[in-house]
């Protein structure tokens, strides 16, 4: 796909989020094209008060599930912050940008970016979020609390906001663009391989 067919889009800019509990939003996601890749940037503003010792990478444990559901029940992402931190340094061979919590007073990020498509195949584009298929895609970001970024919180609050960009296709994806497959990060149960077989 030329490059001239993608666009950038900002969705969402400074989009409250519960810090301890969960935040739902989908109906600003365009829809009939296809998605090559998701970016979240999580901010946190932390007030420390008294508050002290941060925990190391806690700006990650503070991002407890980030849930991406089709409204035809397709599972696209189920996996808390860390480990789709890791997936993005994966797949882009670079780390995502972050600022390490610390116990002072401040604003901090980290983006997390999520991929549809992955450059490396021969056909990047088989597996790329094909939105006409949907009328709706639903995220779920569900935050920790305060005591997720310092090991002794006290009087510290911490308050958070999310700006979404998606970098997706100009158009409805032609038909020898549509898509094979689609990408879903999740975590498989366990299972207890000396007295289970698969």
């Amino acid at each position: 796909m030329p490059r001239r067919d993608l666009e950038y889009s900002k969705i969402l800019s400074g989009q409250a989020l519960n810090v301890g509990n969960v935040t739902t939003f989908g109906k600003e996601l365009p829809m009939a094209t296809g998605y090559l890749r998701m970016n979240l940037r999580i901010n946190v503003a932390l007030t420390v008060g008294d508050g002290a010792n941060p925990i190391t990478e806690g700006e990650l444990f503070f991002i407890k599930k980030i849930y991406i559901l089709t409204d035809a029940g397709e599972v696209l992402c189920n996996l808390p912050g860390a480990a789709l931190y890791e997936v993005a340094h994966y797949k882009a061979g670079t780390l995502p940008r972050k600022t390490a919590i610390l116990a002072a007073d401040g604003a901090y990020s980290v983006n997390i970016p999520i991929w549809f498509v992955d450059n490396r195949l021969i056909r990047p584009f088989d597996t790329v979020l094909d939105t006409s298929r949907y009328n709706q895609v639903t995220v779920e970001i569900t935050l920790g609390t305060v005591a997720d970024l310092l090991g002794a919180p006290g009087t510290a609050t911490a308050t958070a906001t999310l700006d979404l960009e998606i970098e997706h296709t100009s158009e409805v994806l032609p038909p020898e663009a549509a898509p094979l497959f689609h990408v879903s990060y999740e975590n498989d149960s366990p299972i207890d391989a000396s007295v289970s077989t698969t």
